[in-house]
């Protein structure tokens, strides 16, 4: 299978936008809680959806680590960028080790292969 790397959006802005979306939600039910227009209500859930949607695709990316994405079981991309990161949601995201010793003492053009062989891991 041919890796095909991706990009995937920085998941703090979409965090903060994501909470700044719930605490509007906030501002739009807890004034009408009196007596609540249908406008308000229907602001309310669809704010509350949107926001809840959007939690869902984040997802933290660790070092030497890569995440794979399948969006209804085809494999889509793979993301190496480190830390939290943001993709749709209906994406499946397994996430794998990256590299061993073994690969990193070879490209940086280490002749000591007992070495390298002896930091892979088993």
């Amino acid at each position: 299978m041919k890796e095909n790397p991706t990009g995937s959006l920085c998941g703090m802005p979409v965090l903060l936008i994501l909470l700044t979306a719930a605490a509007a939600d906030l501002f739009v039910l807890i004034p009408g809680a009196d007596s609540p227009s249908p406008l308000q209500v229907l602001a309310g859930i669809l704010i509350t959806g949107v926001s809840c949607f959007g939690i869902a695709g984040l997802y933290k990316v660790e070092p030497n680590q890569a995440a794979v994405l399948n969006l209804f079981g085809k494999h889509t991309g793979t993301v190496k960028d480190g830390g939290l990161r943001w993709n749709s949601p209906f994406t499946a995201r397994k996430k794998y080790r990256c590299g061993c010793a073994t690969s990193r003492a070879a490209s940086s053009g280490s002749t000591n292969w007992t070495a390298a062989r002896s930091r892979s891991p088993q």
